[in-house]
């Protein structure tokens, strides 16, 4: 299955707690890195139905990068069908040393 064909559902959640409502609706969208979704507002949840631990780092590994590339704060909990390691190593792939 091809990452641009999916299944993502997306939706939006602001974060209200420091900004006001005008304020948080008027926020640019931000690059997520998933070319499926494009842009989105700050705050968005995604949810990634996948079959392969493959399928998980190509669609998480690019995500995280743009986060990172953001100066956002990421965190990645591994499970036990995908170590730490392999995820390093595939997000290695996608940032820069």
């Amino acid at each position: 299955m091809a990452s641009n064909e999916r299944c993502f559902r997306v939706s939006a959640a602001m974060r209200m707690n420091d900004l006001s409502t005008q304020d948080a609706v008027q926020e640019l969208p931000r690059k997520t890195g998933l070319s499926a979704v494009g842009e989105a507002p700050w705050g968005t949840h995604f949810c990634l139905l996948y079959d392969t631990d493959a399928e998980l780092l190509e669609t998480v590994a690019p995500y995280l990068a743009h986060g990172l590339a953001a100066n956002e704060f990421c965190v990645w909990i591994t499970s036990e069908s995908l170590r730490a390691i392999e995820a390093e190593a595939a997000l290695r792939e996608h940032v820069p040393a």
